[in-house]
């Protein structure tokens, strides 16, 4: 058996991250391929993979640690076979002495009370004296993913409820050849009025929260817009059937395929 192989069946995803100084928390650490203020990456453990929803990238233990130190395949696999014991004529015993590999792992450095909200820091205050405040970053963490996917929500029923243009619908359902039921199942929609979903959101909630969750850009001259000029094919991710996570992709009416770097847009936190 080739050490990759071993490596793949031995090595755990929670486990490597937590080597790796990678908190998972709620089943998100923060991105292995990039500085961020709000975990992006998923943590798969029944699959033992992941997915980086701020990179749209994913893979296994393997990739996760080459994305980490932004190493080579060959370089990855050697590394992490020495680490856990499993190059060939190395023994497991010396495992646990064994040091990591002496890179600096990734850190977030900013103040992460400065992104907090009112509600987030009264929220840390009060579990920090109760549970400690490892504790407490994990609860705030919890509240806004959902606050994000209420956010989330209500922006989808919107546009739902708006409709679709015919050219929108027919290229899903002609073009990429998507049944109806897919389309509802994958909570698939389109911002039909820009203008009307813009101002929508603002009068629900407030810019605050809709930049926090990455809907809204922040400009220099103070003002705040949906991000989705453009990129108005929305395309969300789903996590137990809540969405967490949207991408947009670019579409008009004379150029649905339209193919350049920003042919996707994600959310920026």
């Amino acid at each position: 058996m080739q050490i990759s192989d071993k490596i793949k069946e031995v090595v755990r995803i929670e486990d490597l991250c937590s080597r790796l100084g990678y908190d998972v928390n709620g089943g998100f650490c923060l991105s292995p391929y990039k500085q961020e203020k709000t975990p992006s990456c998923k943590i798969y453990p029944a699959t033992n993979s992941y997915f980086d929803f701020s990179s749209n990238q994913g893979g296994g233990v393997i990739d996760f640690y080459m994305a980490a130190y932004n190493l080579d395949f060959s370089t990855a696999v050697k590394e992490l076979g020495d680490m856990y014991g499993l190059s060939y004529g190395q023994s497991a015993e010396g495992t646990a002495q064994r040091q990591i590999p002496s890179k600096t792992v990734r850190a977030n450095t900013e103040n992460i009370f400065e992104c907090m909200s009112d509600d987030e820091r009264i929220l840390y205050d009060e579990r920090a004296g109760l549970s400690g405040e490892k504790r407490a970053l994990v609860e705030v963490q919890k509240y806004r993913i959902e606050r994000n996917a209420e956010i989330f929500d209500n922006l989808y029923l919107y546009c739902i409820e708006k409709g679709w243009t015919a050219e929108a619908w027919a290229y899903l359902t002609k073009e990429r050849m998507l049944s109806e039921k897919s389309i509802k199942f994958f909570k698939l929609f389109f911002i039909k009025n820009y203008f009307e979903v813009n101002n929508h959101l603002k009068k629900v909630f407030s810019i605050a929260d809709l930049q926090r969750c990455g809907l809204f850009n922040a400009k220099e001259d103070g003002s705040s817009n949906l991000i989705f000029w453009n990129h108005r094919l929305i395309l969300p991710y789903l996590h137990n059937k809540q969405i967490v996570y949207l991408r947009g992709r670019y579409f008009d009416s004379y150029n649905s395929t339209k193919t350049s770097s920003n042919k996707y847009l994600g959310l920026k936190e």
